[in-house]
């Protein structure tokens, strides 16, 4: 009885804490008819299948899409652009604008090949995951120097070891750019290998505290790429790494490193802001950081592999959902992967492992930009909207923004689109065996069950509200709570912690259940029938 009343005290005190804003409304029709516009936690509905016809939301938001892209194009600087949006692991629209060079080019497709720039430390991240899935790597928070030890640099602010989540996350307090020297002439940028750069780095210092504010450091990625392969893999290069163990697996048949002659017969033109043709330069050394090149098409490869880690089943009749990632890369870590690490002042952007995560129309934003001579590129995932948007440009661009512009585009259309496109929710053959009033022994707690339309209600009185939770059929005799979200704070409902909470009926008499119990929430209190 004593945890009873503890349980019950704590419901009515966080109730209390919440404000008259707190609202449990009597009949979950409201719900449905204000869910878009509550000011409560925001309705994101559910990313169900759209079927084999694009609907027609999608396709105004497409060809609205398609002129903010377009008017982007000019023949200076920025000559192509391409643009794929995918759904569900799956490609659901493309755009190519403008051309794939000024002189005789021809309009970019998905297969069009650009240089990605930094896009390329997303496969450095997969890479240090792996390492650490396999047991070659302890722990993310383990000390780089664990595993090199000839890694030294002057700590000018503290004695703080630098991990290897810092390095991944942009918190390790190191330069931004590696020491590579200079080499007037050379295509290769960095012709040096780890014992030099380690040298330069020991007469060095750091230019922040570690896990203090990310400061953007290539020279980062291209340690935990060269150095961590040297070290588990040895003989292996870092891109015959990723080539054997992340991208023939992810079948991405058109990324890559090497910028050979038949790689560049399908490559845009890049082009720098004077108009002039970029430079191939190949960053050598310190690839790692910002050498590779894509697609369109490959990157929607890869962003199906992060997306399927967000696939969840809102029902356990929908049993459990088999991965075909998991061998490059467990579920949970591609989740962990995706979660920041440190929140900015603004309240809007995150930094992660390695994504930079924004906040627009009520979704967290996972992107990774990409910038190189003469190339741009954005990378991008809403992991609760299972949409994903990319976008090369062939010419040096503001993908942050342009990717903006185009979420909110797309994002509105898809929340129009998907709006009463929901999975169906499971009802019980008859609603009579449940519907009643019921007391607990105390006589304390009083709930009922009672049909709203086609859903069933368990209405609990608490204080002077009433807690209202939409029950889902199991199996008979046995209902799950599924808390509408968004009649109430999203702190609240999940402090609440009743979504997902059984609720078991007993004792069949005259075609009624007489006895009703909660476990999850209120463990050995029977409610029984008045």
């Amino acid at each position: 009885m004593k945890t009873f009343l503890l349980c019950w005290f704590s419901l009515n005190v966080l109730l209390l804490v919440a404000d008259a804003s707190f609202f449990f409304p009597e009949d979950f029709a409201h719900i449905k008819a204000n869910r878009v516009d509550d000011p409560n936690c925001p309705y994101q509905p559910f990313p169900v299948d759209l079927g084999e016809q694009i609907p027609e939301e999608l396709k105004e938001a497409f060809k609205n899409m398609t002129g903010t892209v377009q008017s982007l194009v000019n023949n200076v600087s920025l000559p192509g652009i391409s643009v794929s949006v995918n759904y569900r692991g799956k490609t659901l629209f493309y755009l190519g604008a403008g051309t794939t060079d000024k002189i005789g080019g021809v309009i970019p497709t998905a297969n069009t090949i650009f240089r990605i720039g930094s896009i390329s430390k997303v496969f450095v991240a997969i890479a240090v995951y792996q390492l650490y899935q396999n047991g070659l790597i302890a722990s993310l928070d383990d000390p780089f120097t664990k595993y090199v030890p000839d890694f030294k640099i002057n700590h000018v602010y503290s004695n703080s070891n630098i991990t290897i989540k810092s390095l991944l996350s942009q918190m390790s307090g190191l330069p931004r750019e590696t020491p590579c020297g200079i080499f007037p002439g050379s295509l290769n940028v960095c012709p040096v290998n780890s014992a030099t750069i380690l040298k330069h780095l020991s007469t060095m210092s750091t230019i922040r505290p570690v896990y203090n504010k990310p400061s953007y450091s290539n020279l980062a990625f291209s340690l935990l790429g060269r150095l961590l392969v040297e070290k588990f893999y040895p003989g292996m290069t870092y891109e015959q790494y990723v080539q054997q163990y992340i991208l023939t697996p992810l079948n991405m048949t058109k990324t890559g490193f090497n910028i050979t002659s038949d790689i560049q017969k399908e490559m845009a033109v890049g082009y720098m802001p004077d108009g002039s043709k970029a430079i191939l330069y190949d960053l050598g050394w310190n690839s790692p950081c910002g050498q590779m090149y894509s697609t369109t098409s490959d990157l929607d490869k890869l962003a199906a592999f992060f997306i399927d880690a967000f696939h969840f089943e809102y029902l356990p009749q929908a049993g459990k959902y088999p991965s075909n990632y998991d061998s490059v890369l467990t579920r949970e870590l591609r989740k962990t992967m995706s979660q920041p690490v440190f929140w900015n002042a603004d309240g809007l952007t995150q930094f992660g492992t390695p994504f930079e995560v924004r906040t627009q129309l009520t979704y967290f934003i996972l992107q990774k930009g990409g910038n190189v001579a003469g190339y741009s590129a954005l990378f991008a995932f809403i992991p609760n909207l299972r949409l994903g948007l990319n976008m090369l440009f062939s010419g040096s661009f503001d993908e942050f923004s342009s990717g903006s512009d185009i979420y909110n585009i797309i994002i509105p259309g898809f929340m129009s689109a998907l709006k009463f496109l929901g999975p169906p929710i499971p009802i019980p053959p008859s609603f009579n065996p449940y519907i009643g009033e019921y007391v607990d022994s105390s006589g304390t707690i009083h709930l009922s069950i009672q049909p709203s339309q086609e859903f069933l209600l368990l209405k609990l009185p608490i204080s002077d509200k009433t807690l209202l939770i939409l029950l889902v059929y199991y199996k008979e005799g046995v209902m799950i709570m599924w808390d509408p979200s968004v009649a109430t704070p999203c702190i609240v409902g999940e402090l609440l912690g009743l979504t997902g909470e059984w609720v078991m009926f007993s004792k069949m008499k005259d075609n009624v259940y007489t006895v009703v119990n909660m476990p999850g929430l209120l463990y050995g209190i029977d409610f029984t029938r008045k």
